[in-house]
């Protein structure tokens, strides 16, 4: 699995119940399509979802709080508030408090200073196991791209039901689907 892979093949097989034979031409089809889908779903979302480090500076507000981009926060290495921008030393973790869902961090008697990139935090940021409606978008999103790739909709954008109703086959990725699993993700960049 890539780093940037939303999905496994085995997951695909296994959780979503594809037919993908071990060794086989569509193997090396949907090896193709899980990056293509997970970057499809991520560029909709506007930010990474795996774990990783993250460093971020901040103008200080004269507040208490502050608003960390990059969420969940899974821990915060180091917080440092340094008007001088030094850095040398982090803050206590008995003097903050941060939100994981949020990114909100609190901070217990102190308020940054009103100076423009005073702030220092080092964070782990993302999901360590990616959540399952997010795996449901990519599994959606990888089996419309294969339809178009095997040509079983191949230059068709919609087609005749039995009732007689008209279905509209999605062209563009992410899915429709995809995208309302997807809405909760989305990177909020208001501050």
């Amino acid at each position: 699995m890539d780093t940037a892979d939303l999905i496994t093949l085995d997951r695909l097989r296994d959780g979503y119940g594809f037919t993908i034979a071990p060794g086989s031409r569509t193997e090396a089809m949907y090896e193709r399509l899980i990056p293509a889908a997970s970057l499809a779903c991520l560029h909709f979302v506007g930010r990474d979802l795996h774990l990783r480090q993250v460093t971020e500076y901040q103008d200080g507000n004269g507040h208490d709080r502050l608003m960390l981009d990059e969420k969940p926060v899974a821990s915060i290495v180091s917080l440092s508030v340094d008007a001088l921008h030094a850095f040398a030393s982090s803050l206590d973790p008995s003097l903050y408090r941060v939100d994981g869902e949020t990114g909100i961090v609190t901070l217990y008697g102190m308020q940054t200073p009103y100076v423009k990139d005073c702030i220092r935090v080092v964070y782990m940021a993302g999901y360590e196991a990616i959540p399952a409606d997010i795996e449901a978008a990519v599994a959606d999103t990888i089996q419309m791209m294969a339809r178009r790739v095997t040509g079983v909709a191949g230059g068709v954008t919609s087609r005749t039901m039995a009732d007689g109703g008209t279905e509209q086959l999605e062209t563009v990725a992410p899915t429709d689907y995809a995208k309302f699993l997807l809405r909760a993700y989305r990177r909020n960049l208001v501050r």
